[in-house]
């Protein structure tokens, strides 16, 4: 560790940085668009980014809800399941819920109409 730097903390939401990263990208492919090319749409909206930067900024995963929401609204996307989290999130919830806590299953639970 180089003198000076502490550790990264972990914190709560620490985890979901790969899945937001992992989700842009997903919708990158499924939209069929580039980096270049979403580059070029925040450009267009007044917000200038490179490509390179874009593409550092999403690979590093260090970007916020901010800009995470802006990229889907550049992309397109107008709905994003988050099925896949579903996993991590009880994972996250078990180690930061008392031994004495029981989490509560909705499994079953209807979604509304």
């Amino acid at each position: 560790m180089e003198r000076g730097r502490l550790p990264k903390p972990q914190t709560i939401g620490s985890g979901f940085e790969e899945d937001a990263k992992a989700i842009l990208k997903a919708e990158l492919k499924r939209n069929r668009l580039t980096y270049a090319e979403l580059a070029d749409r925040f450009t267009k909206t007044g917000d200038p980014i490179t490509e390179p930067t874009l593409r550092n900024k999403i690979s590093r995963g260090s970007f916020n809800a901010g800009f995470f929401l802006h990229c889907l609204a550049l992309i397109g996307t107008e709905i994003l399941h988050l099925h896949s989290l579903e996993w991590m999130f009880n994972q996250q919830h078990r180690l930061h819920t008392k031994s004495d806590e029981r989490p509560v299953d909705n499994s079953d639970a209807k979604e509304p109409d």
